[in-house]
């Protein structure tokens, strides 16, 4: 079962409450349940994790800057908004991951000089 308290989560055995894994992502600010791939991600402020019944499946690399909010959830992806302080107009900058392995669909920001900014 899965315990998410004070913004911690943790993988609890049932029957042997003393067998327990802390899940990766402080603090959580939301989980989902994607019963279609037998799989709970969840969010921090800017990244995803995904536990599966083997443990950890994936863990996405940063996505925003900060604010990391999960607008849908399709059989393929996880998309969302985040903080941006780059963009002007809205402050917000758009995610998409891929629901099996975690991985980034669209590019990281660019810094002044073209770089990633992350």
């Amino acid at each position: 079962m899965c315990v998410v308290a004070k913004g911690n989560a943790y993988i609890v055995k049932a029957h042997e409450p003393e067998v327990w894994e802390q899940i990766p992502v402080i603090p959580v600010i939301d989980v989902r349940l994607i019963p279609e791939e037998r799989l709970l991600v969840f969010s921090d402020f800017i990244r995803l994790a995904a536990y599966g019944s083997n443990g950890l499946a994936w863990r996405s690399p940063r996505v925003c800057w900060d604010g990391l909010k999960i607008v849908s959830v399709t059989r393929e992806t996880i998309e969302g908004t985040g903080y941006d302080p780059t963009n002007a107009i809205t402050r917000e900058s758009r995610f998409v991951v891929d629901l099996k392995t975690g991985r980034s669909l669209l590019p990281s920001p660019s810094s002044a000089d073209g770089k990633p900014a992350w």
